[in-house]
């Protein structure tokens, strides 16, 4: 069960924090979601969600919370959209949005 799975990587809040001020590329990648071993391992679906949206360009993905949302950031809006749209031609419920400067 969950118990048992073992949690290879925690974030670092202190280099998260310092992102937020300087650097949202590095938040990005110091971002880690625990859960993501357990629910990537028995939910086979949720990882091909995972993939699907890094081959459509995400440029960094991650499982929200406990899944199976899946969310990407992607370096333009029009990029954002096309992504959706494949999405959800595909059976899934997408969405996209911009980020608040």
């Amino acid at each position: 069960g969950i118990d048992d799975i073992q949690i290879l990587q925690r974030p670092d809040n202190g280099k998260l924090a310092n992102c937020l001020e300087n650097d949202t590329m590095m938040l990005y990648h110091n971002c880690i979601n625990v859960l993501e071993n357990y629910t990537l391992a028995h939910y086979p679906e949720t990882a091909l969600l995972k993939k699907k949206m890094q081959n459509l360009g995400g440029e960094w993905t991650l499982m929200s919370g406990s899944g199976p949302t899946v969310f990407t950031i992607f370096r333009s809006v029009s990029d954002a959209e096309r992504a959706s749209e494949i999405l959800k031609d595909d059976g899934y419920e997408a969405y996209w949005t911009e980020t608040m400067a």
